[in-house]
């Protein structure tokens, strides 16, 4: 197997809850992310950008979406 170089970029940020309260600020908030990688992306190599893993929290446990799991007395209830 022939290896092949890319460009990984890691970002990772402070999460605003208030910025999680509707769907469209997620995705507001969620691009704002995203575009912290674009001044280091290449040119010339594949870009990977690798997200933080609790990403995705604010979303299952903020806003609308994410009442029923803080409804739940423990982290696993809320988490399933």
């Amino acid at each position: 197997m022939v290896g092949r170089q890319v460009r990984a970029v890691a970002v990772g940020n402070r999460i605003n809850p208030a910025a999680w309260q509707t769907d469209a600020a997620a995705m507001h908030e969620i691009t704002r992310i995203v575009g912290l990688a674009v001044p280091h992306l290449s040119t010339t190599l594949p870009n990977l950008i690798v997200l933080g893993e609790l990403l995705g929290l604010p979303g299952a446990l903020l806003g609308r979406r994410g009442a029923l799991a803080r409804s739940r007395t423990t982290a696993q209830g809320a988490l399933t």
